[in-house]
């Protein structure tokens, strides 16, 4: 099931974990995507389901089971307004916090994302009674029980609606799915944000909108293959000269801090390392030269953003620019049959748009280098 509205969206979600691959799922779930819109400035997400099925958001990793046609909206809340509550049950949370609305139709379950490892010697009957669900409805915070928990999920039967999400039993030392999100900067002198947060879709979008704003792009790399300990520390190293501060962060629950990595003269590909208090490696990745360099390829992008609306009103040769980025596997399928849907040769380039932005400076450097080919006297003229 496709939506039109946004393409390209990458889910945040874990997907397994070596700590707690022994919790494997045997339905078979249909993958949505969900439409985007804005409402007073928040992001809200539409679900459309049109038969009776299993179904899961590959966005957030909302899981519902319907009988029929079912069309619902969520939108990511904030935890904070609810800490003192939760610290006065002595709960803290364990997923993001859904604010969920029934548009039509009726639900026959409904399963709450967390980012909880579960222990495999955990009894099903202890996990219901340190794990419970959030339930916020006018004005008041209740917790209810779950009707089953799963590897990544929290299941609910027949569930009324309102502002939900998993909360955990504090002091129990909890092990969690986490992510890396990585930086950069766009200048010579290379600067790396690295940060180590907990598998929240709606953290991790918060994190990448403040980088956006000071200049900074993502470096998608794979997550940790193990849960972490909450409350743990840990430090970071490189396999070339740097400067990294702080020495060591904490994974906490509450706004994460991050590690800045400083390389005066970078020129070739290095490895990043996340090291537990143990000194066991908990994460490692390669950073190579073509993603950090400030060569032509960052002035091609900065290029591609400056000059987005004058791109999309001009550009004729659409469909052999979108034959290029798909030909060097920059786009797939179905952002590619979502151009060719398209109804204007404007609204085509919107979808190829919203494919570069959620594609990254390596799929938007491709872009400028295939209109650049295409549209040779176009780029010219802009670039005067």
């Amino acid at each position: 099931i496709k939506r039109e509205t946004e393409f390209g969206l990458k889910t945040d979600c874990p997907k397994e974990c070596l700590n707690c691959n022994h919790i494997k799922s045997s339905m078979s779930w249909i993958q949505v995507e969900p439409s985007v819109s804005t409402e007073d400035e928040t992001t809200v997400y539409t679900l459309d389901s049109s038969a009776a099925g299993h179904y899961q958001c590959i966005l957030s990793g909302l899981r519902w089971v319907c009988e029929s046609k079912v069309s619902l909206r969520y939108q990511f809340s904030s935890w904070e307004p609810h800490r003192a509550t939760l610290n006065n049950m002595r709960f803290e949370e364990g997923g993001p916090l859904l604010d969920i609305t029934m548009i039509s139709g009726k639900l026959e379950e409904i399963s709450l994302p967390h980012f909880v490892c579960i222990d495999p010697d955990y009894p099903q009957s202890s996990l219901r009674e340190d794990m419970k669900v959030l339930h916020v409805k006018d004005n008041r915070v209740l917790v209810e029980e779950v009707d089953e928990v799963t590897g990544f999920h929290a299941k609910l039967l027949r569930p009324s609606f309102s502002g939900r999400g998993l909360v955990l039993r504090r002091g129990l030392h909890w092990r969690v799915h986490c992510d890396l999100l990585i930086f950069r900067s766009t200048r010579a002198l290379l600067t790396l944000h690295t940060y180590l947060i907990r598998c929240d879709p709606s953290l991790a979008r918060e994190v990448e909108a403040q980088e956006k704003s000071y200049g900074f792009l993502r470096l998608p790399k794979p997550k940790p293959e193990k849960s972490l300990r909450k409350g743990s520390r840990f430090t970071l190293k490189t396999s070339c000269q740097s400067s990294i501060m702080p020495e060591k962060i904490k994974l906490r629950s509450t706004r994460p801090n991050y590690f800045e990595v400083y390389i005066k003269d970078p020129a070739m590909d290095f490895e990043m390392e996340l090291i537990s208090e143990k000194g066991e490696s908990a994460w490692k990745a390669e950073i190579r030269t073509e993603e950090y360099r400030d060569d032509s390829s960052t002035r091609d992008i900065e290029f591609v953003d400056e000059f987005r609306p004058q791109i999309i009103q001009r550009v004729n040769n659409v469909f052999a620019i979108a034959d290029i980025l798909f030909t060097k596997g920059m786009i797939g399928e179905e952002i590619n049959a979502n151009i060719s849907a398209a109804p204007t040769r404007q609204a085509k380039m919107r979808v190829i748009y919203e494919a570069l932005n959620s594609g990254g400076p390596h799929v938007k450097a491709a872009f400028f280098t295939a209109l650049r080919e295409k549209e040779p006297f176009l780029v010219k003229d802009l670039d005067q």
